[in-house]
Parts: structure tokens; C-alpha cells; sequence
């Protein structure tokens, strides 16, 4: 296990060659960008830099992982990747304003991935709606939307065919209203029973219990608690006592959408374990193949894979490193598929 107390050369080992020198180059490269009068998400064609607070999304009609903004230790980032077979390449198009915290969701009734809200570099919250379909990025006007928000969450609604949003951090605080983005309609929802209002939760769609399940989040306390949204209600699960990620909460999904799992830890050092919701708890098995710990790491599912990029190492050393497991139609995950896929810089065993 890592520790900065087990040995005082510890430059020597992980935390220095493997994390902190990616970072600093990342750091160099921004900072040669901004000084050049450029724009600070004008990167290398290898892949994206190190950040925290970005979004990313499957993105099907491109058969890959969409990536689009986040923070660096220099400011914040309005650049948009695409991961496909284990390669980024960056789409250089005119795109939404630099931001973090915002959320990024495919739209498969329109084959579009929905970008909302998000906090910009003058730390205002924002609540545009801007569509991707592959090509470039249009923005969406409605009538009504959510008020201004950053580190909710967004997912798509199989049965409902809506994108639904809940909860964040706003200008006057945490939030738990609900909201549902068909086309470029939005419509608040008025529900009784309904989670607290908190931040950095996850939520993904369940085939088998044909709604949105949500887990997790900060209220500003580390939540434990599953929720159901269905038929334009929420309604409790359980009140859960399962050892959580830390930072953001990513619920993923297998090719069928009837398995949800999170990928979690066990011990403090890295993501070594899975939890799947068996219909009424989560129940953890071992996973011996996973990178180390980081926070804020954002982790998102396809039909066959889970990606996993970016995020805070402790220290506050952020990372670029984008790592991959095969998953089996059960949402099973084979210890030998765990992949350091970018950037490739070695074994990633110690």
C-alpha cells in the first residue's frame, strides 16, 4: 500500500516518476499555451492533460468515450476528446465556454450527448444546455430550465425517453429538485418523498427495475443511501452502510442495462473492489486488478468496457491517466483485463 509515511524517498516510487512527473508536463504544456496567447485547452494530439472536474460520456454513433472540459492547477479546460480503441484524439471545433462540474449524458432517442450546466472560471454557476451529435456542439435555448448548478448528475431515462437531472450545488446551496430534458424541453417535478439535497452523487438506468437508480453523493456528509426514480417519483431502496469511492459516485451498467455496479475500494489505497444492487442492497466482490486511489476520477461504462480517467491523487497531484476493464454481459470484469491504456509509460504494478 502507498503511504508518504512508510518511506521518505517516496519521489522515487508511485507517487513521484509515475504521477507527479505526468503532472508537471501537463503543467509546462498549459502554461506555454496561456503565455502564448493561446487557449489553455489547446493540447498535444496524444491524449487529454491532467484535471479534475470534468465529464465524459459513451457515445455510441462514435463507438467511443466522450470527454469534454474539467481543471487543471492553471485554470480551467474547453476541450473535447474521444477515446476509441484505446486511443484520444481531440475534435478541434468551436465548443461551450471552459468549465467544471458540469454533467455530460447520451441522448438515445436523438443520438446526442447533452451537456448542462457547470461552474466557469469566475466560479458563477451556469445552466446552458448544449447538444453534441458527433460533428460539433450546438447550443440549446428553452424556454425554462434548471436553475444554475455544478457537480449534479445527468442520466437518460430508458422508459421515459428523458434525460433527468438531480440535485448539485447552486447559488443558494446544495439542491434536490428534479428535473427532465426531452428535445429542448425542460420540466421540473414536483415530488414528495425524495432524496436530500446533496452533491457528486451517482445515477444510472436499471432495464430490469425500468427506472433511475441513485446512490451516494455529499449533503456535505458522505451519503449511503439508494434511490429509485420511476414513473415520476422517487422512492427509497436502502439506507446502505457499503465503504464508497470518495469524491464523485459513478454508477456503471452492462450491455443489457439490468446489471448497475460501482466500482469502489476496500482498502484506502486503491479501487479494488465491485459492488452490484441485487434489488435491494449492494453486495461487494473482490477486484485484485485496480489502479490506485484517486478522487474525482471519472468512471463510465459501454456495452463491453469500463473507462476510467483523470482525477486527484493525494497531495493534490492531478492525472491523465485513462485506465479500462473488460466487462461480461453479467457485469462481470476479469482481473486480466484491468489496461493502463494512456499514458503509457510502463507496468503498472509496483
Amino acid at each position: 500500500m502507498h503511504s508518504l509515511l512508510r518511506s521518505p524517498d517516496w519521489l522515487s516510487r508511485s507517487y513521484g516518476m509515475r504521477y507527479i512527473l505526468p503532472s508537471l508536463l501537463s503543467l509546462i504544456v498549459c502554461l506555454f499555451l496561456a503565455t502564448t496567447g493561446r487557449s489553455v485547452a489547446s493540447e498535444p494530439a496524444a491524449g487529454p492533460v491532467a484535471r479534475t472536474g470534468h465529464a465524459m460520456c459513451f457515445f455510441p454513433p462514435l463507438d467511443g468515450f466522450l470527454l469534454f472540459g474539467g481543471k487543471t492547477d492553471l485554470g480551467l479546460l474547453a476541450d473535447t476528446w474521444l477515446l476509441r480503441d484505446k486511443s484520444w484524439s481531440r475534435f478541434d471545433v468551436p465548443s461551450p465556454s471552459a468549465r467544471q462540474g458540469h454533467s455530460l449524458t447520451y441522448d438515445a432517442s436523438r443520438d446526442s450527448a447533452i451537456l448542462f450546466g457547470g461552474l466557469d472560471g469566475s466560479n458563477a454557476f451556469l445552466a446552458e444546455t448544449w447538444k453534441f451529435d458527433g460533428v460539433g456542439w450546438n447550443k440549446l435555448d428553452s424556454r425554462t430550465a434548471p436553475p444554475e448548478r455544478a457537480f449534479h448528475t445527468a442520466e437518460f431515462d430508458n422508459a421515459t425517453e428523458t434525460i433527468l437531472v438531480f440535485g448539485g450545488l447552486g447559488d443558494v446551496g446544495l439542491l434536490s429538485d428534479t428535473w427532465t430534458l426531452e428535445g429542448v424541453s425542460w420540466q421540473e417535478h414536483a415530488t414528495g418523498e425524495r432524496p436530500t439535497a446533496r452533491k457528486k452523487h451517482g445515477m444510472k438506468y436499471s432495464a430490469r427495475l425500468r427506472g433511475v437508480l441513485a446512490f451516494g453523493g455529499y449533503d456535505p456528509f458522505l451519503k449511503r443511501d439508494t434511490w429509485l426514480w420511476k414513473s415520476g417519483r422517487w422512492r427509497l431502496l436502502s439506507e446502505s452502510t457499503l465503504w464508497t469511492i470518495g469524491g464523485r459516485v459513478s454508477l456503471l451498467g452492462n450491455a443489457t442495462g439490468d446489471t448497475v455496479f460501482q466500482v469502489g475500494r476496500r482498502r484506502k489505497s486503491s479501487l479494488d473492489s465491485l459492488s452490484y444492487w441485487n434489488g435491494s442492497e449492494w453486495v461487494s466482490t473482490p477486484l485484485d486488478c485496480g489502479p490506485d486511489y484517486r478522487e474525482d476520477g471519472i468512471l463510465s461504462s459501454s456495452f463491453t468496457e469500463i473507462v476510467l480517467f483523470g482525477g486527484e491523487f493525494r497531495m493534490g497531484v492531478k492525472t491523465n491517466e485513462t485506465w479500462m476493464w473488460l466487462i461480461g454481459d453479467d457485469g462481470s470484469i476479469a482481473e486480466s483485463t484491468c489496461d493502463l491504456v494512456f499514458p503509457v509509460t510502463g507496468s503498472s504494478e509496483e
